[in-house]
């Protein structure tokens, strides 16, 4: 009998460390015609533009049609967005799925101080502003990450 029940609590035991244990698997989420690849603690909120979180990391899409502001080329739809938003920092990144990539930091009244890299496409449809954020001083451990889900990127 002692040893039936030093073998359930082992097992018991087993199975909560297992259970602790478990590294999250990968989840799709998509937004017109763009679709990414995260992890699945990843939760989603859809209000004008998709919001994706987890307990560190927040991803923002946004998508504008094309037709909306004259089908500009992507370069100069780009300089629109650095008109709104003056202290984008370019990157020198070469992206598989030919996004350009900008750095800034986010840091105000009010305001939890973070850093963000946008990425920023075109299709035929759509401009699509990817933004990944974290805060700032988390931004150097995640840098490698964003770089796997900037490249999970599919579009069309």
């Amino acid at each position: 009998m002692r040893k039936k029940i030093s073998f359930i609590m082992l097992l018991c035991l087993a199975l909560i460390v297992s259970g602790c244990n478990k590294a999250p698997s990968s989840k799709v989420f998509s937004s017109n015609e763009l679709e990414i690849t995260l992890t699945d603690d990843f939760d989603e909120k859809n209000d004008g533009y998709l919001t994706l979180y987890n307990k560190e990391v927040k991803i923002v899409i946004q998508s504008t049609p094309t037709e909306s502001i004259n089908n500009l080329p992507l370069e100069e739809y780009v300089d629109l967005l650095s008109e709104s938003i003056s202290f984008l920092t370019p990157l020198e990144t070469d992206t598989a799925n030919g996004g350009v990539a900008y750095e800034y930091s986010l840091d105000g009244e009010g305001l939890e101080p973070s850093r963000c890299l946008l990425m920023v496409y075109k299709t035929d449809s759509y401009y699509y502003n990817v933004t990944f954020s974290c805060d700032a001083e988390k931004y150097e451990s995640y840098r490698d990450v964003f770089s796997e889900w900037v490249d999970s990127i599919q579009i069309g």
